[in-house]
């Protein structure tokens, strides 16, 4: 069973001024996840390939948990994929459980309350991703001071907490490397200072920056930049980055940004080319990153 909100009603055929029924154009949001089914159908054909035989039950989900169609899901379904949405996912996760099926998270970065043990989520939750890039920090540094940079208390000190925990929980690591970190809120609200003297404690500072604000991202890539031409700085950033155009690469490269993302596509990989090339044919048009998801998971 897969279920994907189409919002169907929203582009149900619409009375032209009662003379005659005229097809709209197709609602925005519903692209995407047209996309992320034409992937599936992909994903689905190979299975077909390896002998697998599947009979697919596609459910509108919609965006309310009070109207999720789970009367549509068959009690004997052997696995099922979504709901996307999160306020959506537990009710249907609740009856996967009953009924001791697997579900599927397949997008949302978010982690779940439910402890589900018929439960697979694709995308990892951030707080795991902050555990993976200390990780990294830890066992490619030594002598350094992390800086953990937000913005905003409402949108980021949530993750502001989750950052500092898993730099909390490696202390015992960090210790015998050298490695010192902090937080701090809003640098440009004190004209940098206390990010300047921050830089002065170590050799190397390496920069976490929390917000996904794109005016802040780039006047703080701008000031970090300057900054960079006196003191040894790496600069870590947000994934959503990688979308805004404004952001000089110039600086990015020589800050040696990194970020922590769960969507990377390897286009050296022969699976990956392969899917491509098989929606190509198959739609005559580019697969986006929705219909690529299922790339990587197809056998």
């Amino acid at each position: 069973a897969l279920l994907l909100p189409f919002f169907l009603s929203k582009n149900a055929p619409q009375n032209d001024d009662g003379i005659i029924n005229m097809s709209k154009e197709i609602y925005t949001h519903t692209y995407q996840f047209l996309e992320y089914y034409e992937g599936a159908l992909i994903a689905l054909d190979s299975l077909k390939k390896l002998g697998i035989s599947v009979n697919l039950d596609v459910i509108e989900s919609n965006n309310d948990s009070l109207s999720i169609n789970v009367g549509k899901i068959k009690t004997k379904t052997d696995l099922i994929i979504g709901p996307v949405f999160q306020k959506t996912f537990p009710t249907v996760a609740n009856f996967a459980k009953r009924n001791a099926i697997p579900i599927v998270y397949p997008l949302s970065q978010e982690e779940t309350s439910s402890l589900n043990p018929f439960m697979i989520q694709m995308n990892t939750p951030q707080k795991y991703r902050y555990k993976a890039m200390v990780d990294y920090i830890i066992q490619n540094n030594e002598n350094c001071h992390v800086c953990i940079v937000y913005n905003s208390e409402s949108l980021e000190k949530k993750s502001m907490l989750q950052c500092k925990a898993a730099f909390d929980e490696a202390k015992h690591l960090m210790l015998p490397k050298q490695i010192t970190y902090e937080t701090i809120f809003s640098p440009l609200a004190n004209g940098m200072a206390i990010l300047d003297r921050a830089m002065d404690k170590k050799p190397k500072t390496i920069i976490i920056v929390l917000s996904k604000q794109q005016a802040f991202a780039n006047n703080f890539v701008t000031k970090i930049y300057q900054a960079s031409k006196s003191h040894n700085i790496e600069l870590w950033g947000m994934p959503q980055w990688e979308l805004y155009e404004n952001l000089e690469l110039d600086f990015l490269f020589d800050l040696n940004l990194k970020l922590v993302t769960v969507d990377e596509i390897d286009y050296t990989s022969p699976s990956i080319n392969s899917f491509i090339s098989t929606y190509r044919e198959k739609y005559s048009t580019e697969p986006t990153s929705s219909g690529l998801l299922w790339a990587t998971t197809t056998p």
